[in-house]
Parts: C-alpha cells; sequence; structure tokens
C-alpha cells in the first residue's frame, strides 16, 4: 500500500475522539464559546479535563520547562501610564519587589543549572494599547495569539525597568516551588478575549494546585504581601491559621466583598449563541503573512541561513511521508526562498 493510501485509510477509519467518560467530543479544536468572539465557558468540561489531566500528568516536577533558575528584585515605574490603568504597581514612582524565573525550554532533570546565569539583569517593560473600539475592526484579529501588533500602528509605550539584584539563598523553596499564574490579577488588570490565555487562567493555577499543593499560596516564595481575608481553609500543607466563621454570608464579623469598591470587574461586551467555531476571521487574517515579514524583513541572511538550517536538520531527523510533504508546503508558503531551501 503507498503512503497515499495508507493515510487515505487511517482518516477513513479512524475512531471518534470521546472524553475520559466515554462521551463523544464535539470538536478536537475548539472551546465552547459564548458568540465567535465571546469568552470560554467553564461548562466546557472536555476542556477542563484535558487540561487538569495534563496537569497531572508529571509529579512532581514542573510542566512543562522542568529545569530552570532564578532571581529577585524589583520593577520600577518610570513613565506615566495612569491613564490606561489604575493598578497600584503601574502608578508613576512606584517600586514592587518581585521574582522571576527562566526556564530551559529544552532542559529536564539532571540538566545543569549553570544553563542561565542571574548578573543584575535589567529589562525595560513597554506596552502596547489598542482601543477597546479599534478592535472589532483591526485588519487581523488582535486576539490571535500567533500575531503581532505593528508597531506603526500601535506604537510602544514604555512603562517601567525590571531589575534582578539577589540569587536565591534555597532553590528549591525560592524558584522551583516559586507559582505563576496570569490570572494573579489585581485591581485593574484585566484578561483579554484571546483563548489561550482564557484557557490558562484555570490551567496555570491548577497546575500548581497538582504539583505543589492546595495550599501552595501560603509558601513564603507566594504569599501576598497584603493581608489575606479569605473562607479557604485546611488542605494538605495548610499554614495560615483560619478561624471561625468559615462560611459566607455570616452574622459572626468574618470578611464581606467590598463590592461599592470592587464590584465592576474589567468587562466587554458580549453576545452569541453558545458555540465552538474559530476565531471570527478579519479582512487581514491569514497564516503566512506576518511569518513572511519575518524571513524577508526581520531576519539577515545569516539569521536566515540558521532558520533553514534549523528546520533541515528537524526534518532529517526520522519525519517521512506525507508530513515532510506539508512541511515543504508550509514553509514556502511563508516565504519561497526558505521552502526551496529546505527541499
Amino acid at each position: 500500500m503507498r503512503d497515499d493510501e495508507r493515510q487515505t485509510a487511517i482518516t477513513e477509519f479512524r475512531p471518534a475522539t470521546t472524553t475520559d467518560s466515554g462521551a463523544p467530543v464535539e470538536s478536537d479544536e475548539h472551546s465552547l464559546m459564548a458568540g465567535p468572539g465571546g469568552p470560554v465557558l467553564l461548562q466546557d468540561a472536555y476542556l477542563i479535563e484535558q487540561m487538569a489531566q495534563f496537569n497531572r500528568e508529571r509529579i512532581p516536577e514542573r510542566q512543562p520547562h522542568a529545569k530552570g533558575s532564578g532571581a529577585f528584585g524589583h520593577f520600577e515605574v518610570t513613565h506615566d501610564v495612569s491613564q490606561y490603568t489604575k493598578a497600584a504597581l503601574f502608578q508613576p514612582g512606584t517600586r514592587t519587589d518581585m521574582v522571576a524565573r527562566f526556564p530551559t525550554v529544552a532542559g529536564e532533570r539532571g540538566s545543569p543549572d549553570t544553563i542561565r546565569d542571574g548578573d543584575f539583569p535589567s529589562w525595560t517593560l513597554h506596552v502596547q494599547v489598542m482601543p477597546y473600539e479599534d478592535a472589532a475592526t483591526y485588519r487581523f484579529n488582535p486576539f490571535d495569539l500567533t500575531k503581532v501588533w505593528p508597531h506603526g500602528d500601535y506604537p510602544l509605550i514604555p512603562v517601567g525597568r525590571m531589575t534582578l539584584d539577589r540569587n536565591p539563598t534555597d532553590n528549591h523553596a525560592e524558584i522551583a516551588q516559586a507559582a505563576f499564574r496570569p490570572n494573579n490579577f489585581v485591581p485593574g488588570i484585566g484578561p483579554s478575549p484571546d483563548r489561550m490565555l482564557l484557557g490558562r487562567l484555570f490551567s496555570y493555577a491548577d497546575a500548581h494546585r497538582a504539583r505543589i499543593g492546595t495550599n501552595y499560596q501560603q509558601l513564603p516564595v507566594n504569599a501576598p504581601v497584603v493581608d489575606v481575608h479569605t473562607y479557604s481553609k485546611d488542605g494538605a500543607t495548610a499554614y495560615r491559621k483560619t478561624s471561625d466563621p468559615v462560611y459566607a454570608p455570616n452574622s459572626k464579623g468574618g470578611p464581606a466583598a467590598d463590592t461599592e469598591r470592587y464590584g465592576s470587574p474589567p468587562s466587554r461586551a458580549v453576545d452569541g449563541e453558545i458555540t465552538r467555531t474559530a476565531y471570527v476571521s478579519h479582512p487581514e487574517d491569514d497564516d503566512w503573512g506576518q511569518p513572511g515579514t519575518l524571513v524577508r524583513e526581520v531576519l539577515d541572511d545569516a539569521a536566515r541561513d540558521r532558520l533553514v538550517d534549523n528546520v533541515v536538520g528537524h526534518l532529517l531527523d526520522g519525519v517521512s511521508e506525507p508530513v515532510l510533504e506539508r512541511a515543504f508546503a508550509y514553509w514556502t508558503n511563508i516565504d519561497p526562498a526558505p521552502g526551496d531551501r529546505s527541499r
């Protein structure tokens, strides 16, 4: 049987995907959305199941990027961006203590710690700001994480500088157990409709619960710098003392939500039927335009040579038809030069 015939046979007789309980799955690609451009819905049990299972595949190392190093330092706001956010840490002149971790993407347990060097490095933070009204009509979908916003359309706005100036004294306690998550919001910060981000709002925190423990936020490296008033209690490795009452509402003087100050989260208009669908297409949405610009206008000759060498090296590592031909087609669609050279 030829390769194309074998691939056709595999496709025609492929079993239907099911959940872990055997129920048929509606889509392998698209989450359940409130309208084509709306947010991901928590009722998407299959999405939650897949992310929760992924978080528990390997214990106790991180999943993924198990190996890495980190350091402590501070972030200082050097420019006024108060017109864009009320978040306290981004107000002019504010200095905030911080910890950063740098994973070695290809590393695993046993790879050397010396791959990264913490030498008092610093980075400048810039942001791009798109007016809310622009998002619906912008030339490509601004919330597609495979795209970048051209600086000519939305210039970089300087915010501040991050400086690392202290190495950890105990790598396990201060770095290996550091738990970063994109849903660790402060007032003035909210999520975008980026579907990858919306999924990670659940999956990152859930990964920490699975890897470190339910009370990972009570560890010193993760603990808040403000007083905590929560009804969460008990669980493995609980450190913070919680007194009665442990339910809300109550008449015993327990904490109560300040809805007058914090009851209006960052929001946007959403409507539409519950559906599984791809991103809403914009006039210039495609898969090849921005990668082609990167190859032709951003990379120099040496970088293009390295790109082709990397592609060829991977394709020579046991890749066979029909995947090989699809890979050639992808690179040719991006730009004919690297596509032809890859053959």
